[in-house]
């Protein structure tokens, strides 16, 4: 019976994959219990020089084998009647021409669990093409999205491969459960695309009236606390706070700088951003100059009097 804190004690899982993705899918497996060894070429793991390495293959026993020869490809096939899994994330068709493709091994031993994870799938127009975090993260827009309208930022943090780990664990797991009713192992895949589509499903689900989030703010600013006590208010922009709604006069005597007390406020979160309102806790403020308070800080809005672009602000309440 199972230990019950590692709950796929007794699981085999030959790991023939490289870099980040797949590896790390395999080390998901081996958190959980699972026996995995992974198979490398006589050289290494491509990533095997860099120091996340270990991070992203510990709890695995490794052998090195040259897949080109009749002797690793033999051994490869004797380790698979036993094996509950094979993972590899080689192009599309390389496995098949090295002799551990699904047909070969799943005719070994029908109850294995085939996995592939690839950078665009197995069928598509970019099939063939070799694919890396950095090339997904351009590709659907992350980086984009990151710089929030500057330039593009890239995420030191793989986390494109980081979530195709983790659906491919999740892709092995659920065949597993599968195969406990059935009895009959299966091929699954996912791929870098899959991974990268679920982290935009947000921006990539479209609907009319869709608000858009790459917007101007003219309100933003970058607030810093000085040494002496104070806040430096700096605009991200060089250009002034303004609303584009026409509204009266408010409560704190602005025609130009929104505030709480005018009726044609925007109605969403996002609509307030972008034509600057914020909520004004001064009735008595001078006209043109609405008072709000960010974390005790007092930030003034920018009214019918143009402030210099940066300029220090007492720490005072509202």
């Amino acid at each position: 019976m199972a230990d019950a804190a590692t709950p796929l004690d007794g699981v085999r899982v030959i790991d023939l994959t490289s870099y980040i993705a797949g590896s790390y899918a395999a080390t998901m497996l081996a958190d959980l219990g699972a026996d995995v060894v992974k198979i490398e070429s006589l050289e290494g793991d491509s990533f095997r020089e860099l120091p996340g390495f270990f991070a992203w293959n510990r709890g695995k026993r490794s052998i090195a084998l040259n897949l080109k020869t009749p002797e690793a490809r033999a051994l490869v096939e004797r380790l698979a009647r036993d094996a509950d899994v094979v993972m590899e994330n080689m192009r599309p068709g390389v496995a098949d021409r090295l002799g551990v493709g699904d047909a070969a091994l799943r005719a070994l031993n029908p109850r294995l669990i085939y996995c592939s994870t690839t950078a665009f799938g197995s069928t598509g127009p970019y099939v063939d093409r070799p694919g890396f975090d950095p090339l997904l993260q351009g590709l659907a827009g992350i980086m984009a999205l990151q710089g929030f309208g500057g330039p593009p930022q890239y995420l030191r943090i793989a986390v494109v491969d980081y979530y195709a780990a983790a659906l491919t664990a999740q892709a092995v797991l659920a065949a597993l459960f599968v195969r406990e009713r059935t009895g009959v192992g299966q091929k699954v895949e996912t791929s870098l695309l899959h991974a990268v589509t679920a982290l935009q499903a947000g921006n990539f689900v479209d609907y009319p009236g869709k608000q858009s989030v790459f917007r101007d703010n003219p309100t933003y600013r970058r607030v810093a606390i000085s040494r002496s006590g104070s806040s430096s208010a700096r605009r991200s922009d060089s250009t002034s706070s303004r609303t584009t709604r026409a509204s009266p006069r408010g409560c704190c005597g602005s025609t130009t700088a929104p505030c709480c007390c005018r009726s044609s406020r925007p109605a969403s979160s996002l609509g307030r951003a972008t034509n600057g309102w914020r909520r004004c806790a001064a009735t008595t403020s001078p006209p043109g100059r609405c008072t709000a308070s960010m974390s005790s800080v007092v930030i003034r809005s920018r009214g019918t009097t143009a402030w210099p672009a940066s300029t220090t602000i007492p720490t005072s309440a509202a």
